[in-house]
């Protein structure tokens, strides 16, 4: 009887509910969700997240950062100054709290402080990517172009190519618009003769946030007894790369045309990522909807890229996967440049595998049919001819299949001269 009865009691504890204390909250998790919210401009609900982790872990300083920086969001400085200088106080080379710091005092235009913190954090991180260009900014808000100038040249060293960098300088400089007229030829002999000649005229605005570039864009197919431009179609254009923060752009564009040789509506949106190093990553994708009577009325585009700045030369690798509603094609590009002292003067080419709807020759309405049976080498070199002239000139060959068992020979080149004023 006894031992029934044991069995009973430990039967009714094992299967009644537990009142056990709830859980404490993860750290992480508040402070993940305390991102989340300031990310989407909710700073007074992702502030009070943050306090809880604070409440469980007072040494948490990357709660404690965040909810400075939402302060500084809102432009009330005072506040995010109250709550980063206490991070900094206990952790003097806490790099995020430094970086507020010079955020704070910049966006506050209170440049002298600015410089201070930037100073600081620098004797932690020389090298750190974000902070140099940080003070290259904050020297050209307070006037000290040389120096900020020499820090630039720093930064090109490890990153030719950056649209930041070369923003900045681009600020600086006397001439911040430019001009620029292209000519793009393509040629093959079969099965029929094709000759199509595109011509752009370009303005191109360089600011401390991006560059922007407005083109207006002629073409045409060029047939037996014609001459170019007797029977051109147009096409309007812009292409915009804001800078969103040190290290992150975009690649945006935008195009309309009446023509039947253009597609009618094209866009594009890809951002690009700084990883330190001279790395730097990509992805995004390419629309274009084409209002003919083609089989392919609309092609969307992913892509992607892979790039790496090293010495003076840039590789990047960038693939396209086309999809239309009856067909998916795809094309492999890597691309190389080799700079010659200033980032405009270089020698670069191409290998792909397909075909690139960012190139000139294949930007018509006959673009979303491409295979892999399509292999491209590309040359192109320019220079800065005189302080105000650039010249670049580049001539591909193109071997394609155009039908079954079938490959035909296509050639062309472009020819770009810029005027800076």
């Amino acid at each position: 009887m006894f031992r029934k009865l044991v069995l009973i009691v430990f039967i009714f504890f094992r299967t009644c509910p537990t009142f056990a204390q709830p859980e404490t909250p993860d750290v992480e998790e508040l402070f993940k969700h305390a991102q989340n919210l300031a990310f989407s401009n909710q700073w007074k609900e992702a502030r009070a997240f943050a306090q809880q982790a604070l409440v469980i872990n007072p040494k948490y300083f990357d709660a404690k950062v965040l909810i400075g920086r939402t302060f500084a969001w809102e432009q009330k400085y005072d506040s995010a100054r109250l709550e980063i200088m206490p991070v900094i106080t206990s952790d003097t080379a806490h790099c995020d709290a430094l970086d507020a710091m010079i955020d704070i005092e910049f966006w506050s235009k209170n440049y002298p402080e600015a410089l201070k913190w930037c100073n600081i954090a620098l004797t932690f991180y020389p090298n750190n990517r974000d902070i140099l260009l940080k003070k290259a900014q904050i020297l050209i808000a307070m006037g000290n172009d040389e120096e900020a100038r020499a820090i630039l040249a720093l930064l090109l060293g490890l990153d030719p190519n950056s649209y930041e960098v070369n923003a900045l300088l681009a600020s600086m400089h006397k001439y911040r618009n430019r001009i620029a007229l292209e000519h793009t030829f393509d040629f093959f002999r079969e099965p029929y003769t094709h000759r199509w000649h595109m011509t752009s005229l370009q303005y191109q605005r360089d600011e401390k946030w991006g560059t922007i570039i407005g083109k207006c864009n002629m073409a045409q197919l060029v047939t037996a007894n014609e001459w170019y431009p007797s029977n051109a179609g147009f096409q309007a254009e812009v292409d915009a790369y804001p800078i969103i923060r040190p290290g992150t752009y975009l690649y945006l564009n935008g195009g309309i045309s009446l023509s039947t040789l253009f597609p009618f509506l094209r866009f594009g949106f890809e951002p690009f990522q700084s990883l330190g190093k001279g790395w730097e990553v990509s992805a995004g994708g390419r629309y274009l909807f084409y209002d003919t009577n083609l089989m392919a009325s609309k092609v969307t585009i992913l892509t992607g890229s892979i790039s790496k700045y090293f010495s003076n030369n840039w590789l990047s690798f960038r693939p396209y996967w086309a999809m239309t509603s009856s067909n998916f094609s795809q094309s492999y590009f890597v691309f190389y440049r080799h700079y010659l002292g200033i980032p405009e003067n270089y020698i670069g080419g191409a290998l792909g595998v397909g075909l690139s709807p960012d190139e000139n020759y294949n930007r018509t309405a006959y673009y979303g049919n491409s295979s892999l049976s399509s292999y491209r080498f590309r040359f192109d070199i320019q220079h800065k001819l005189s302080k105000q002239f650039i010249l670049r000139c580049l001539t591909g060959y193109t071997y394609e299949k155009y039908t079954y068992k079938k490959y035909r020979n296509r050639f062309d080149t472009s020819v770009y001269l810029a005027f800076l004023f």
